[in-house]
């Protein structure tokens, strides 16, 4: 078996190439909807499916919270801010292909 490769047929997927293939997943069923900043959240093995799951956030510009700053009783009006909220997607990776099992969204 060649050194760059992460697949191992003994041993399966390691982490970084299941973290890779989850990136890239998402960044294909997401093709021309817009989000930004895609990164690592979360990852964890799951022994009794043989799955990785790995949780992924990303921004959504619709997903946005609005906060009022409290005026005062007599003074100027409030200001609104807005805070960027963050989506996440947990994929689920076969331990031993790689092959994407499935997605789904978190709170």
């Amino acid at each position: 078996m060649s050194e760059g490769n992460t697949i191992d047929s003994r041993q399966g997927v390691d982490v970084k190439e299941a973290i890779r293939r989850a990136k890239t997943q998402v960044a294909d069923l997401l093709e021309g909807e817009a989000y930004s900043q895609l990164g690592l959240e979360e990852v964890k093995f799951d022994d009794r499916n043989n799955e990785w799951v790995i949780t992924l956030g990303l921004n959504r510009p619709w997903n946005v919270e609005k906060q009022s700053g409290g005026g005062a009783l007599f003074g100027p009006p409030s200001s609104t801010t807005s805070r960027q909220l963050r989506t996440y997607k947990k994929v689920h990776i076969d331990g031993r292909t790689g092959e994407f099992v499935s997605m789904e969204g978190t709170d």
